[in-house]
């Protein structure tokens, strides 16, 4: 961890502990170990409590459980179950108020602190072989006591947010005796989360290493693979460790052919288990490899916010549109009652709404111009594009795609939707690596996506350090609904290159996908994507030293860009986000390079 980072780490974990703090005030006053005793709910059942429960699990490792079940109200009735595993740095009270809610309505609700973390015995695991056995236990824990609590032995589903979400997922993928997952905010492929593009997030690795060190028991595996991921060393192993915990593999040989009905949540601001790699686990589990006969049972939901926020507001509310579609999707497959769910379109994306071109915006961190209130991202049951598939067919969607043109001696370049030849010019577009240079950036890391869309003032980058290219005109005169995931492709060359050939010398690029208020420079950030490339790397440069990236999957988004706005994309060659790698072999910078296939494509869907 860095010391620039350090204090951003160290303020979001002191929120997390105070949220945890505030929860246990409100504890319900039957401490652990205490006897059972009757809640009365507001609802049709009454509930037991049942604290401070230890089950034994493998290598010896004690975990602690909560349980809410609810009291027959006829003879031999029994519940469906739903178990939580708790989230990264979470203790056993995250799902507290929400069990409770899910137990007045008939299920037998159970959340248990994942190994490694507080009370709970062994070392972190990270979704792996451990964290696996630990579910099976859970589950046997839960089934032995079926005359007591009046288990519905054939009715059980894992739910979770964050690391509970793909607890959720590869616990679902080894146990046939769970019927269906709810993954919120969970990934699917943890090698493309934990370094996508080879470009480890920093600021997200540093909190949930602080977190860990902190609140759980790291293993020395944990504490191996994020120093192996910074300093890109023993991939091998890393990937090896990561495919092991990735869902995504058990695609075609489990979900698939046993028709696993999973519910997925993403945020298209979670820049750690990033959307677009959900929107691909969903597609793959529609699709498959071409093996499977019939898909599997799936629901996705694309919400405005960054990582869990969106799926966590719901654990203090009863009623969100995300917990509201949940509880549709488990009385359905745990309750079999009809409940119109799988009647929905069955990917749903929540829109971002963009003020009018009129309105001035001012590039800062939090945009007081905004409307949030008009935005309510949290609570808003409207506002969410359906879409009967994903990819949606050219019936509810068509592509726009925008082709990159020489800046030269211009301020900017330019996108337009064919490729002019004729203006190609003798000046290269060439940008340089700075660490103090005004460059384009997502903002102050996780606060800015909090707060809001960042704002940024294109005209103010400097131009040896970013490049920026846009729109000649707006992109319509009616307000367009851009949805899904960009794809940009273009091709670059490193001039001047200081280090000999075969010397290591990675370097890495960013872009930025901004909608711009007409007539002026201000955009407002609605995606981002990154390129690191190491010499080992699959993309290597041809005979002339040009590198061709093809069809990089930017930062997924949904959002409405009003008339009188343009589109622009911007690239530059420092993100405080991710780990930095250019060094000095970079002074000669970086030189775009034009022709058909330097383009970037944009889903649309029409109103």
């Amino acid at each position: 961890m860095t010391a620039a980072t350090r204090p951003v780490v160290v303020a979001l974990l002191l929120c997390v502990m105070f949220i945890a703090i505030g929860a246990t005030a409100f504890r319900p006053s039957h401490e652990r170990g205490a006897a059972a005793h009757a809640v009365m709910p507001a609802t049709s059942y009454q509930v037991l409590f049942h604290g401070g429960l230890t089950i034994q699990c493998s290598h010896n490792a004690t975990i602690r459980a909560n349980a809410y079940t609810p009291i027959p109200q006829v003879e031999n009735e029994t519940f469906p179950v739903l178990i939580f595993p708790t989230s990264w740095g979470m203790p056993d009270i995250e799902y507290l108020l929400k069990d409770l809610n899910f137990a007045e309505k008939g299920y037998i609700s159970l959340e248990y602190e994942v190994r490694g973390w507080y009370g709970s015995g062994g070392h972190i695991d990270t979704a792996g072989p451990m964290d696996v056995q630990d579910a099976f236990d859970i589950v046997d824990y839960v089934l032995s006591m079926g005359v007591q609590w009046s288990v519905n032995r054939h009715k059980i589903a894992f739910v979770g947010i964050s690391q509970g979400a793909g607890i959720a997922l590869v616990a679902a993928a080894h146990d046939p005796r769970i019927s269906t997952a709810v993954s919120l905010s969970g990934w699917n492929n943890l090698t493309q989360m934990a370094y996508d593009h080879e470009t480890p997030n920093l600021v997200w690795g540093a909190l949930l290493e602080l977190a860990a060190d902190i609140v759980g028991h790291p293993s020395a595996d944990l504490s191996n693979l994020m120093n192996d991921i910074l300093k890109h060393q023993n991939m091998t192993w890393v990937e090896s460790f990561l495919t092991q915990r990735s869902p995504q593999r058990f695609v075609d040989s489990v979900f698939i052919p046993r028709k696993v009905p999973l519910f997925l949540s993403s945020n298209f601001l979670d820049r750690f288990f990033r959307p677009q790699h959900m929107l691909h686990f969903y597609e793959s589990l529609k699709q498959g490899s071409g093996k499977a006969a019939s898909p599997s049972p799936t629901f996705l939901l694309m919400n405005q916010g960054p990582h869990a926020m969106a799926e966590s507001v719901g654990l203090f509310f009863s009623k969100t549109y995300i917990w509201g579609k949940v509880r549709l999707w488990l009385d359905y497959f745990l309750k079999d009652i009809p409940t119109g769910i799988m009647e929905e379109p069955n990917v749903h994306m929540q829109v971002l709404q963009l003020p009018s071109w009129q309105t001035p915006l001012q590039p800062t961190a939090k945009n007081s111009n905004f409307n949030r209130k008009k935005q309510q991202p949290l609570f808003d049951s409207s506002g969410y594009q359906q879409f009967t598939t994903w990819p949606a067919p050219t019936t509810e969607t068509q592509t726009l795609k925008l082709y990159l043109q020489p800046r030269g001696s211009s301020p900017f370049g330019s996108l337009t939707t064919s490729f002019l030849s004729s203006l190609r010019e003798n000046v290269p577009d060439i940008i340089r690596y700075s660490a103090s240079a005004a460059c384009l950036s997502d903002g102050i890391p996780i606060i800015s996506d909090v707060l809001g869309p960042v704002i940024t003032d294109l005209g103010a980058v400097t131009t040896d350090n970013n490049i920026v290219y846009v729109t000649p005109q707006p992109v319509s005169s009616s307000t367009t609904r851009l949805c899904g995931t960009p794809r940009i492709s273009f091709s670059v060359c490193l001039p001047n290159r200081t280090a000999p050939v075969g010397t290591p010398a990675p370097w890495q690029i960013y872009f930025f996908l901004y909608a711009v208020q007409g007539g002026g420079n201000t955009g407002v950030l609605l995606s981002d994507g990154y390129f690191t490339h190491y010499d080992d790397a699959e993309v290597q440069a041809n005979s002339y030293g040009e590198y061709h990236l093809t069809s990089i999957a930017s930062h997924s988004f949904c959002a409405d860009v009003p008339a009188g706005y343009n589109l622009a994309v911007g690239f530059t060659l420092r993100n405080a986000l991710w780990v930095p790698v250019n060094t000095d072999p970079l002074s000669g910078g970086v030189e775009f390079l034009y022709g058909e296939d330097t383009h970037i494509e944009f889903t649309t869907v029409p109103q």
